[in-house]
């Protein structure tokens, strides 16, 4: 799972992945359209649909599963126009190192 903090000392957002073992999957596409929303992440420009530019922390869908209560960083799939979680790749891609 994914979490948000803020940097103190470069105050700025970052994120912090709890990487689990290698067999780790992520949640399936079909769960998490039926996790609540807790903060729902901005609309995706064209720009971003089209690669020019890439997501930002704003893009990013905070949801709970109802049932393990976790708590799961996800975006708009410009592509499906459905919720994907997030993978380690584009929290690095949004929060950097």
């Amino acid at each position: 799972s994914v979490h948000e903090a803020i940097d103190l000392d470069a105050n700025r957002h970052v994120a912090i992945k709890v990487l689990n073992p290698v067999g780790y999957k992520l949640c399936p596409n079909t769960s998490l359209q039926k996790c609540l929303v807790a903060v729902k992440g901005a609309a995706v420009t064209p720009e971003i649909k089209t690669g020019q530019q890439p997501l930002s922390f704003e893009h990013v869908w905070w949801l709970v599963n109802v049932h393990s209560r976790q708590v799961i960083a996800a975006y708009e799939d410009a592509r499906f126009g459905t919720l994907r979680e997030l993978t380690l790749k584009k929290c690095v891609d949004i929060w950097g190192w």
